[in-house]
């Protein structure tokens, strides 16, 4: 029995396509971990990580250079009406604010932000759905 090139042409992309598929189940699932590095190459730390929803000040974060802002926000399961959703994020230092570091609008977001001050912050969260923030640095 032989297997002609039009079929082995189509095992193989189903095959790819099975693959692109798990890693997207994966991803959608939170499975699939993004590390960020520092420049001496060490896994950068955990420096704040935390969930809400509407609007709230985070606890303070220190961070030493080159800092990474994760965030999310999910709409789906609220009374929000679709398109509405958004979510802005200030940053502080002491009770100065510093720098707007997100004004995004969507209903299901999930984003990274690099930023490079040095200090303790806090962050101020505004969004009508329920949002998680983690950041990362040295």
């Amino acid at each position: 029995m032989s297997t002609s090139r039009l079929e082995i042409f189509a095992l193989t992309m189903g095959v790819i396509g099975l693959v692109a598929l798990v890693v997207l189940v994966i991803q959608g699932i939170g499975l699939f971990v993004h590390v960020m590095s520092t420049p001496d190459g060490q896994p950068a730390e955990v420096r704040l990580a935390v969930s809400g929803s509407g609007a709230r000040q985070t606890g303070p974060f220190t961070t030493s250079g080159p800092w990474e802002l994760h965030y999310t926000l999910d709409c789906a399961n609220t009374e929000v009406r679709e398109g509405a959703g958004g979510i802005e994020i200030a940053l502080f230092e002491d009770e100065n604010r510093k720098a707007a570091v997100v004004d995004d609008h969507g209903d299901h977001l999930d984003k990274r932000v690099r930023r490079t001050e040095a200090g303790t912050f806090t962050l101020a969260v505004r969004a009508p759905c329920p949002w998680t923030i983690q950041v990362t640095g040295p």
